[in-house]
Order: structure tokens, then sequence, then C-alpha cells
């Protein structure tokens, strides 16, 4: 292999490592539990579905003062 392309090859070695996250799917999953903005409630009547679908990125709730819905 030719220098050219060994120093080619380095820098997208150094571009990638700079671009690329690196961790285990327990820890993604916890950091966007963590990270959500969604309240957590959970039900499956009538009011729980509606409560969603307000909930969304539709209506702005935080006008309001509805930002976490209470139980």
């Amino acid at each position: 292999m030719d220098v050219k392309k060994e120093k080619e090859l380095r820098e997208a070695e150094v571009m990638a490592n700079k671009n690329i996250l690196r961790t285990n799917i327990d820890k993604f999953l916890n950091w966007g539990r963590v990270h959500s903005f969604w309240p957590n409630s959970f039900g499956l009547a009538c009011c729980a579905i509606e409560m969603a679908s307000t909930g969304g990125a539709r209506y702005d709730l935080s006008r309001f003062g509805y930002e976490v819905f209470q139980a």
C-alpha cells in the first residue's frame, strides 16, 4: 500500500471515531427515558387516549400550564 492511501485511511478512521457514538443499548435507552419530554402516564380508556393525542406536537399545552399530566 502506498503512503497516500495509508494517510487517507488514517484520516478516514479519525473522522469516523469523531462522528460515531459507541455505547450499549441499555445506556442508550436509559438516556432516552431520562431526556424524554413525554409525561409518564399509561391508560387505555378514552380519556387517556385523548390526553396522549393532545400531548403531541400539534398542540402547545405548555401555554396553558399542562406540561405534566397528573394521574
